[in-house]
């Protein structure tokens, strides 16, 4: 049976060579009930930009 409505958020941490590391966000919405509330579905991506941001800031705060 298929979930009604679910929404699964993937954090990705990919190392680059300079040694500095890229950071992805990504959230994935699916079940049955999704045609009928995506469009009330608010915009995340000011928020995931926020968190990425805080997350940076975090992370070279604690960099010896």
């Amino acid at each position: 049976m298929a979930p009604m409505f679910k929404g699964e958020r993937t954090f990705t941490l990919k190392p680059r060579a300079d040694g500095s590391t890229d950071f992805e966000m990504v959230e994935i919405f699916s079940g049955v009930m999704l045609p009928m509330i995506k469009g009330s579905l608010p915009d995340f991506g000011p928020v995931f930009d926020r968190y990425a941001l805080d997350l940076k800031k975090e992370a070279e705060g604690r960099v010896s």
